[in-house]
């Protein structure tokens, strides 16, 4: 039994119409966004056009009609095959496919344009060369293209599979006919094969659909995991940026740590130093949950060689980051302090300042092997922690600067008492205690007593060990809450606080003795003075500590005037 095969081209022909205005519509609705969309069209358009010089055998000669068709439906499928390679970004073998295409052609103008009947031989070849295009793609989806590929086009896989599948069953089925086959009347096994042919041709193009919306799909996925990543990371870099203000800055790499590994859903995390001078790491901080349930090692700025170190520290020796999502297999995988976490999978970002490795970040142990992405994040965060303790650790240098500032510009550069200023202002806010609450307060005045002699026989350097000495003396013999200095000169001060008239003079006559004292043992080079102290306790008609002052100030020349070396009460 036989059928009219001009009805069914034509089915096919209409077919294929509609396959290109999908495909068409599939490039325009994606914008041309994704690789190799544009090679499915120009297919398709080949193979419509294809499909069309088959009923003009009786406007154009046979030979020829046979030829383009054959060219054209093969080119196709050749482009169809290479837009979708681009697609599923699978490795082209262009050459081979380019070759394959060309003996094809010249084979097929032989026989088209050869006296002998090669029908069956054409087609036979048509279909082999149909099968092979199409089954060789649909094995490299289905089986050796990586697990995402196979997710997002396995479909398409599919699709040609079947496609190869029909072709072979049509070589062989003509391998089998009987001769004198003709093209416009076939059996049923024939119709069944074209039939077979357009339904694999409409799959097609809807598993290409598919695959482009199961790739819009993964892209846009993507593109929120991405965006949730990205408000992450800025809410990350505020809050790392407010802790800085209340914490010092090894709290402040371990929070950063906190929060790498929970955003990459890692399990181990570390921060370390590094002195590129020489060579060594400075072991500063682990994340919580490494030292809690992982990593026993002793930080606190000890230090490691980098020359000891394994495979983990490549990313400061190679200045870059590195990602080993296969620890276990690496060879080197030495270098890990004494009780270090184990480690199966990390990433590794070190972190530079005008070409040079200051520090380096560390995380491990992720369920999933780590992407690019989780590397920039690593990376991107290292830096800006790094940032905020670099910030850190210049205010804290500024602090002890002003702090010592401060302490010089209170502090007498010889005794390195308290200087005058220093001593009013602490005067200042202890006669304000003692008038509010009722607290007495006693101020002694001292000056030594022949101190220029000293100066003037021994000189200056002799001078400033007596200054020095008497500095000694008064610090000994005042407690703590006292406040001693030097005023300027050879004249001291001590502020005697929580402490009436009559313990001031015992505490002032012990001084008195302790420098005499000292003047008898010494020999030439040393003290040979003695001091006259003014004594003036606060009164109700204070105002100010100076009032108090000038009384203290007073009785110190009094005493200077009743023979020196002695001990006079303000009157």
């Amino acid at each position: 039994m036989t059928f009219d095969m001009p009805t069914i081209y034509f089915g096919f022909i209409l077919v294929s119409a509609v396959c290109v205005v999908l495909v068409v519509l599939l490039r325009v609705q994606n914008g041309g966004r994704f690789q190799g969309t544009g090679l499915w069209v120009l297919g398709f358009v080949l193979q419509f056009t294809g499909t069309l010089f088959l009923p003009l055998r009786v406007f154009i000669p046979s030979s020829m009609v046979i030829f383009m068709a054959n060219i054209l439906l093969i080119g196709g499928v050749l482009s169809i095959k290479t837009g979708i390679e681009q697609f599923c970004s699978l490795r082209s073998i262009r050459l081979f496919d380019s070759v394959l295409f060309g003996v094809f052609a010249v084979v097929v103008a032989f026989a088209s344009f050869s006296q002998v009947d090669t029908f069956r031989f054409r087609v036979v070849l048509f279909s082999l060369v149909l099968a092979w295009f199409s089954g060789e793609t649909a094995v490299r989806i289905l089986v050796f293209a990586p697990r995402t590929v196979r997710q997002r086009a396995g479909t398409v896989g599919g699709a040609l599979g079947a496609y190869s599948l029909v072709s072979g069953l049509r070589a062989l089925l003509h391998v089998l006919a009987e001769s004198g086959f003709d093209l416009f009347h076939v059996s049923g096994l024939e119709v069944a094969v074209i039939f077979s042919f357009a339904i694999c041709y409409l799959v097609l193009v809807f598993a290409l659909t598919l695959a482009v919306n199961n790739r819009l799909l993964a892209e846009l996925a993507s593109d929120v995991s991405i965006r949730k990543k990205t408000e992450a990371v800025i809410r990350l870099r505020l809050s790392l940026w407010e802790y800085s203000q209340d914490h010092d800055y090894k709290d402040l790499m371990r929070r950063a740590l906190d929060e790498i590994e929970s955003i990459t859903q890692s399990k181990i995390g570390f921060f370390h130093f590094y002195d590129e001078s020489k060579e060594q790491l400075a072991l500063q901080v682990w994340s919580s949950r490494t030292l809690r349930d992982f990593c026993h090692v002793t930080g606190n700025d000890t230090m490691y060689d980098i020359e000891r170190a394994g495979v983990w520290a490549d990313a400061v020796r190679q200045k870059k980051p590195l990602v080993h999502n296969d620890y276990s297999s690496l060879a080197d995988r030495k270098g890990m302090p004494e009780g270090h976490a184990p480690v199966f999978r990390e990433a590794v970002a070190p972190v530079l300042r005008q070409g040079r490795v200051v520090a380096v970040m560390g995380l491990g142990n992720k369920e999933e092997p780590y992407s690019d992405d989780d590397m920039r994040l690593v990376s991107f965060l290292a830096d800006t922690t790094f940032s905020f303790v670099e910030r850190k650790q210049t205010e804290a240098r500024i602090e002890k600067l002003n702090a010592d500032l401060a302490r010089q510009a209170m502090t007498d550069e010889l005794t390195k008492l308290p200087n005058r200023r220093s001593f009013f202002r602490d005067a200042r806010r202890e006669f304000g205690r003692a008038r509010r609450y009722g607290y007495p307060c006693v101020i002694l005045m001292l000056d030594l007593d022949g101190f220029k002699a000293v100066n003037d026989q021994l000189g200056h350097d002799a001078g400033d060990r007596v200054l020095k000495r008497l500095a000694a003396l008064l610090r000994k013999g005042v407690r703590d809450t006292d406040y001693p200095a030097r005023l300027g000169g050879e004249e001291f001060a001590v502020l005697l606080a929580d402490t009436g008239t009559e313990d001031a003079l015992v505490m002032a006559e012990r001084i008195r003795a302790s420098v005499e004292k000292a003047a008898r043992s010494t020999g030439r080079d040393s003290m040979r003075v003695t001091v006259s102290i003014g004594v003036a306790g606060i009164r109700a008609e204070d105002k100010h500590v100076e009032d108090m002052v000038k009384r203290a100030d007073e009785a110190l020349y009094a005493a200077k005037a009743a023979g020196k070396n002695r001990v006079q009460t303000a009157t």
